[in-house]
């Protein structure tokens, strides 16, 4: 149980230091920024989604939680569609 929540720490730190860098770099385009902030928040809905059991157990989310989860990422996802060929595109 130790590993499972100092692995849930780490993916935390993660989420949170990207958004930090994010939130406070100007950019060129301002499109970028929210375009980014979603981007994390769909990799941290996503995480949640994948191992919710540390905050049902912490008493953090109620069983509702998870379908409040997958929701909210379904709905990111559809939000990013238009940006996901172009973003795929820029890596190449």
């Amino acid at each position: 149980m130790k590993l499972q929540m100092v692995y849930a720490h780490v993916r935390y730190l993660g989420f949170f230091l990207s958004k930090t860098i994010i939130e406070k770099h100007t950019f060129h385009d301002k499109n970028i920024k929210t375009i980014l902030l979603d981007l994390i928040k769909i990799v941290g809905l996503k995480s949640l989604s994948e191992d919710c059991g540390s905050v049902y157990a912490s008493g953090f989310f109620s069983p509702k939680g998870f379908d409040n989860t997958r929701e909210a990422l379904d709905q990111l996802i559809k939000k990013m569609r238009p940006n996901l060929v172009p973003l795929v595109e820029s890596f190449a």
